[in-house]
């Protein structure tokens, strides 16, 4: 008798772990379960504000579902607000905890705008340079400065030399261009650097077509050689025959930084 009812017990405490291994559901596959998220209508910021927007819609997974946005606190709907413009990264999690994410761009519109720049000739080795900067949208006022120097309510500059300068614009909201601008110095080939290859260089035995030697008679030639000659006449190791003044030097290296044009 005592062994029958043994049997019963087990028997019944193997029907009661049974329902319970029944009623615990298998872990999710998250890499399965066709959780999505898809990126729909992105309102971009308006340059030194907070006022983009972004919208998504999770599918797939389990519902219900949770959003949020660069780590911040999770949401129950899929649109932000009040963002500026920078990539922003949206997270979707489900009811089984699975996740999904993607990234989306906020830009920046009706920003600032740089639409013109006019340079004026600073010579060669002088400060004799301009430059006017003419600017749209944004809001005014603006300010101006160049090379790091103070700013300013005017978008013009003088008294600038020849070469690379770096110009920065900031309207009233705080939106900033920089923008490098190049005044050249306005040396001509033809007026200037012509007459030096002439008596200097395309002479006999050296750059007149009659040697081993690129033609500068020709000027593709001294155009593609031309970061070479500013080189060698700085050095003074061109010329091979007849020293250039330093006036000469300065022209020649003027001319090939202007981009060495036939002008």
């Amino acid at each position: 008798m005592k062994h029958i009812y043994q049997l019963k017990l087990i028997a019944l405490l193997f029907i009661l772990f049974s329902c319970q291994i029944e009623e615990i559901d298998p872990p999710v596959d998250c890499s399965s379960s066709g959780l999505n998220l898809t990126l729909g209508t992105v309102t971009d910021s308006s340059c030194g504000q907070m006022n983009g927007q972004i919208e998504v819609s999770a599918s797939g997974g389990t519902a219900p579902y949770t959003y949020s946005i660069n780590g911040l606190s999770p949401v129950a709907n899929g649109i932000f607000t009040d963002l500026g413009a920078s990539q922003h990264t949206i997270l979707v999690s489900d009811a089984d905890l699975c996740e999904f994410s993607i990234v989306a761009t906020v830009n920046i519109t009706e920003g600032l705008e740089i639409i013109e720049i006019e340079t004026h000739e600073a010579g060669c080795g002088t400060a004799t340079g301009s430059i006017g900067i003419t600017v749209d949208s944004g809001k005014s006022p603006y300010q101006f400065s160049l090379d790091g120097g103070t700013m300013q309510g005017a978008g013009s500059f003088s008294g600038i030399t020849s070469g690379d300068h770096e110009l920065v614009v900031v309207d009233a909201d705080g939106c900033e261009i920089n923008q490098e601008v190049y005044v050249p110095s306005g040396v001509s080939f033809n007026d200037q650097i012509s007459e030096i290859i002439t008596n200097k260089c395309t002479i006999t035995g050296c750059h007149n077509g009659t040697v081993g030697l690129p033609d500068f008679r020709v000027f593709t030639n001294i155009k593609s050689n031309a970061s070479q000659i500013q080189i060698r006449t700085t050095s003074r190791n061109m010329p091979q025959t007849g020293e250039l003044t330093d006036d000469q030097i300065d022209l020649i290296a003027c001319w090939v930084e202007d981009g060495a044009l036939e002008n």
